[in-house]
């Protein structure tokens, strides 16, 4: 595993020769830029650079100065070694729908309508059928754990592992698709050991006292409290107003033959151990 942390500063001349002398993959700009790098040896003297104690006359750190993780990068190691799995790609990303418009306010019931949580679909999706590729198996919504799939994919690899469906309507027709289903997902029967971790950087809902947890991929997913069996599943937990879609190893292998899925960290984050 490796860590990438996100900089951003209104950089002065003094910060930019400084930065551009340690071989980043690009110069920084004077003014307002940022730029990303991992953790290891040039990280530390950046951090080492700007934290420097305060000199008598100036600042030590530009204006707007911001160090913050960025993303997590995992192995094929780390991969190897996950019991299951957070699903991040096994689907194309369809833009231009969004369940927050006004006219889908009716779909779904929501136990927060503040920071809308625990929503609950009261009825089938309704919008144009997209058009898939001849490699591209399933499309995700807005919220990112509304599955769809196409249908005769679902009926050989999906059904047989229990995985539940539902009909969406063609928005055009008014009638059920002939051609995608969405996914029914359970709800784990565990919640995440999440408390203190990486994760744990929001503060709770101010009218419902729920809490939701960091869209960023920032460690190890963390694990499920008490083991269970499943396939696919949604996390108890929030994540920036939707919930992680889990994937057991068995099922996660099924996809890579079907090349729905690549054994890669931007499609699979695995899971830390206890």
């Amino acid at each position: 595993m490796t860590k990438t942390y996100y900089f951003f500063g209104e950089w002065r001349k003094k910060d930019i020769d400084f930065l551009n002398s340690l071989g980043l993959d690009r110069d920084v700009e004077l003014g307002a830029d940022s730029f990303s790098i991992r953790e290891g040896e040039i990280y530390s003297k950046i951090i080492d650079h700007f934290s420097k104690k305060k000199p008598l006359f100036g600042k030590v750190r530009p204006e707007g100065y911001i160090c913050r993780p960025s993303t997590t990068l995992f192995s094929k190691q780390d991969l190897d070694e996950s019991p299951y799995f957070w699903l991040r790609g096994a689907a194309v990303h369809i833009t231009g729908f969004s369940p927050y418009d006004a006219k889908y306010e009716d779909m779904f019931d929501f136990e927060c309508s503040e920071c809308r949580t625990a929503r609950k679909q009261l009825q089938h999706y309704r919008f144009s059928e997209p058009k898939l590729g001849k490699k591209n198996a399933a499309f995700v919504l807005h919220y990112q754990d509304d599955l769809f799939f196409k249908k005769d994919f679902y009926e050989k690899v999906l059904h047989p592992y229990g995985v539940g469906c539902q009909d969406y309507i063609v928005a055009a027709t008014g009638k059920v698709s002939e051609s995608y289903v969405q996914l029914e997902l359970p709800i784990a029967k565990s919640p995440l050991h999440i408390e203190g971790t990486a994760y744990d950087t929001e503060e709770h809902c101010g009218t419902c006292g729920r809490k939701q947890y960091s869209i960023q991929i920032l460690d190890f997913f963390p694990p499920f409290k008490e083991s269970f069996d499943f396939h696919l599943c949604k996390t108890q937990e929030m994540f920036g107003g939707s919930q992680r879609v889990m994937i057991s190893r068995e099922l996660t292998e099924r996809l890579l033959e079907e090349k729905v899925l690549k054994y890669v960290d931007y499609q699979l984050v695995p899971i830390a151990s206890i």
